[in-house]
Formats: C-alpha cells, sequence, structure tokens
C-alpha cells in the first residue's frame, strides 16, 4: 500500500532481489534518479485534466484537492478512469497528475467502471464526456495498433 500521508511503504523487489520497503516519495525519487519517464502521456492527461474542469464547471483545483466532496470527486474519478481506458496512461502516470496514489486511481476506476456498468444515465454521462473530450482532442483517441 502506498500512501502520501504516512510511512506506508511498498516492498520493492527487482529481479527477485528485495529492496526493502520504500515511501511513495522515495519511490517517485528512485524513478527520478533512474531516469525512468513516468508520465509519457503528461500532455494527453494535462489537457484532459483542464477538460474536466470545464466539462464539469469546477475549478481545476478541485480535480487535483484532498475534498471527497461528490460533486468533486465524482468528475476526477470520471477524469481518471477515462485516462486509464482511453488514453492508456497507468495509475502512477495518472495519479501524478491528479496528486493522488496509484491505489487512489485504482479504486477510482473500478468504482466508475462498476457505477457505468449498472447505471444508465451514468453510462450516458461517461459517453457524453468521452465524446466531447474526443471531438475537442484527437488525440485522445485509443492507440490499439
Amino acid at each position: 500500500m502506498i500512501t502520501l500521508h504516512s510511512r506506508v511503504t511498498r516492498r520493492i523487489v527487482v529481479n527477485g532481489r528485495d529492496l526493502g520497503d520504500f515511501t511513495f516519495a522515495e519511490v517517485r525519487e528512485l524513478h527520478m534518479q533512474l531516469g525512468i519517464e513516468l508520465s509519457e502521456h503528461r500532455d494527453q492527461l494535462v489537457a484532459l485534466l483542464n477538460f474536466t474542469a470545464h466539462f464539469f464547471s469546477l475549478p481545476l483545483e478541485a480535480l487535483t484537492c484532498r475534498c471527497r466532496d461528490e460533486r468533486f470527486a465524482w468528475p476526477r474519478m470520471v477524469a481518471m478512469f477515462v485516462a486509464t481506458e482511453l488514453i492508456g496512461a497507468n495509475s502512477f502516470q495518472v495519479g501524478e497528475i491528479f496528486k493522488r496514489t496509484p491505489s487512489d486511481v485504482r479504486h477510482a476506476v473500478v468504482r466508475v467502471r462498476d457505477r457505468r456498468d449498472t447505471d444508465i444515465k451514468t453510462r450516458q454521462e461517461i459517453e457524453r464526456f468521452t465524446l466531447a473530450l474526443r471531438a475537442i482532442h484527437p488525440a485522445t483517441e485509443p492507440s490499439h495498433a
């Protein structure tokens, strides 16, 4: 488990060698030191963040704040869902933009997928959102080459 607010750690094992426990910040620093590109989708994710704020008539800060209020949390979860499903970004890349841990992103994706699959209005809302996003940002078309 990774959290930003405590010393809860993630055990890192590379090629069978146990490197020990690291905090979220330490893992990020290790990635930067090794030159691992965390945000190959950065431009698309930033565009998605801005589009989501506009689409849901929210201030941009509402999508990256720690607030759990439904009127902020639901649009943020939809955007994280679209980022993984449509853009193809991984949970670490999405979390970096939305200021969330990878497990937060995975939780959001599961919640949106479950709600989409059981509620017709939610499905329609997500379809409207993705259609509008594709119309404005054609680069968000899925790349299944």
